[in-house]
């Protein structure tokens, strides 16, 4: 029988931070109450998240809140300059080939003609790796997309 993962806390730091990173890249800036609110999280283990992901520099911080009474709390948001994602979609006979930041902004984008004589696998090859020479930070993933059911 497979040994249970679930639960450990290990993985739920794993889970819980990657809930946390992917919530500040889609609706940030956010402060550390907010993320708390949004995901249920306690505030306690939002404020050690958020502070390993700083620490990280996956994020960072960019201001405070308003100017209301009382405290005012830290807005952070994904780091955009962190990583760099290789992205390749295959269509039609043409590989469309980009290097995007940590928000999906298009840093370097270029085409291939797939049409041609030489080996679709080393053309892929040599894209990833002129995509890699372009990119302004860490290469952290690479997604490949093909239209219809895969």
């Amino acid at each position: 029988m497979a040994k249970q993962v679930v639960g450990q806390p290990r993985y739920l730091k794993e889970v819980n931070q990657n809930i946390i990173d992917r919530l500040i890249i889609d609706k940030g800036p956010l402060t550390k109450p907010q993320i708390a609110a949004l995901t249920g999280l306690s505030l306690p283990t939002v404020n050690k998240i958020v502070d390993l992901l700083e620490a990280e520099n996956k994020v960072r911080s960019v201001g405070m809140t308003g100017n209301g009474v009382g405290r005012r709390a830290q807005l952070y948001q994904t780091n955009e300059d962190s990583g760099n994602v290789l992205t390749v979609y295959i269509s039609q006979g043409t590989m469309t080939c980009c290097v995007v930041n940590m928000v999906g902004v298009v840093i370097y984008r270029f085409s291939v003609n797939l049409n041609g004589d030489k080996d679709p696998t080393e053309t892929l090859i040599t894209s990833l790796e002129r995509m890699k020479q372009n990119c302004v930070a860490p290469a952290v993933a690479i997604g490949i997309g093909l239209p219809g059911v895969v």
